[in-house]
């Protein structure tokens, strides 16, 4: 299962992309289904000859196996938003990790602090209302429904307290991860393999 969009940092990709991303995961796809392929990697090095055929012809690339979750790889290249759907319909950080040849391999969560504390915050995946429609539609199905009920019977509830009831609902499949993340060590300047080219991510 792989969703690609053009964006490459800093934002997450529009709403049609996460309602499509929405129905892949609502069908029943393997939200941790690995993906593997090889990156080109660009070389600072010139051949004497233009013809891979002739003798003395070094190539100016070289191909890296690459292997990741759809996961990681929302993760590699900061979308956010795409980490909280995939985070609350299951994907799951322990799963697998990342590889890049046989120099890097990082777990989602060296990955998300690496990345910086808005994506650790996305893969925690608490409960806001700004992300409710990031959510199974379950989830936000039992909060409709609570949300319904405290209207009709006319509960005193103040809005502070239906969001701690709502973040009970939308509880975070993983609730350890901020602890286990304060453990980890991570070099914040390390490859994590990704080259500067125009393939596109999650």
């Amino acid at each position: 299962m792989v969703i690609r969009a053009k964006e490459r940092s800093g934002g997450d990709i529009n709403s049609n992309k996460l309602r499509l991303l929405r129905l892949l995961l609502e069908a029943g796809v393997n939200v941790d289904a690995p993906r593997k392929e090889l990156v080109q990697e660009h070389l600072d090095v010139e051949s004497p000859h233009d013809d891979p055929r002739s003798a003395g012809f070094i190539s100016s690339v070289r191909c890296v196996p690459r292997r990741e979750t759809p996961l990681l790889m929302a993760i590699r290249t900061g979308q956010h938003d795409v980490v909280r759907m995939l985070v609350s319909h299951g994907a799951d950080p322990y799963a697998s990790k990342y590889h890049y040849g046989k120099e890097v391999e990082k777990t989602a969560i060296e990955m998300a602090i690496a990345a910086g504390p808005e994506m650790m915050d996305a893969l925690q995946c608490k409960w806001e209302s700004r992300y409710f429609s990031l959510f199974p539609a379950q989830v936000r199905h039992n909060i409709f429904i609570a949300l319904c009920l405290a209207k009709r019977q006319a509960w005193p509830l103040p809005p502070e307290l239906l969001q701690v009831i709502f973040a009970k609902i939308a509880s975070p499949p993983f609730p350890k991860l901020a602890k286990e993340a304060s453990k980890v060590k991570v070099d914040k300047g390390g490859d994590l393999g990704c080259v500067d080219d125009d393939e596109e991510g999650v």
